[in-house]
């Protein structure tokens, strides 16, 4: 129904298989038109790189670097040493070598990313209005701060869709860019 609007899909899937897998589920979605694609970077440059040659000519395909809702704390429990910003920095290079469009990374990162990548296409989520309840986020910034630091797209979630007036939110966070 969204494709027959005209809009855009994004389809965040954070796909994260072997390479044959990835890109088998890749052509699956050829018939959405999707123009975003996700997939987690952790999954390793070969995943990657399948999943960029399976993907329709016209889909960027994103590597996931690291949830928004993760610190360095997280990272350390899952075994992986170094901050949250070197980890970043590390699966962007992994994507970019991988030939993928760009990344989904925090806003704390995306000026790091940016400098790094000049034409790499960034996606920031966790975003929260000044003032807002970041819930489970936990490496978060403004839309604006995001959109300021290089971000592509922004991905605005909770304080649009559970606003008691989404239209009003939108509407407000949109003024503030």
């Amino acid at each position: 129904m969204i494709g027959q609007l005209g809009l855009p899909i994004f389809l965040d899937l954070k796909l994260y298989d072997i390479p044959n897998t990835v890109a088998g589920a890749m052509q699956a979605i050829h018939v959405l038109e999707p123009s975003i694609v996700t997939v987690h970077a952790s999954g390793g440059r070969a995943m990657m790189e399948d999943a960029k040659a399976a993907a329709s000519e016209n889909t960027k395909v994103v590597g996931v670097t690291m949830l928004t809702s993760m610190d360095d704390q997280d990272l350390t429990r899952t075994g992986i040493d170094g901050s949250a910003h070197d980890h970043v920095m590390r699966l962007t290079d992994l994507s970019r070598e991988a030939g993928l469009d760009g990344i989904v990374c925090s806003g704390q990162e995306v000026k790091s990313v940016h400098d790094r990548w000049k034409d790499g296409f960034f996606v920031v989520p966790g975003l929260r209005p000044a003032g807002s309840a970041v819930g489970d986020q936990k490496r978060v910034v403004t839309p604006r701060q995001a959109r300021d630091d290089g971000a592509s797209a922004l991905v605005i979630g909770r304080p649009i869709s559970r606003a008691a007036d989404p239209a009003q939110a939108a509407r407000e966070i949109e003024a503030t860019l």
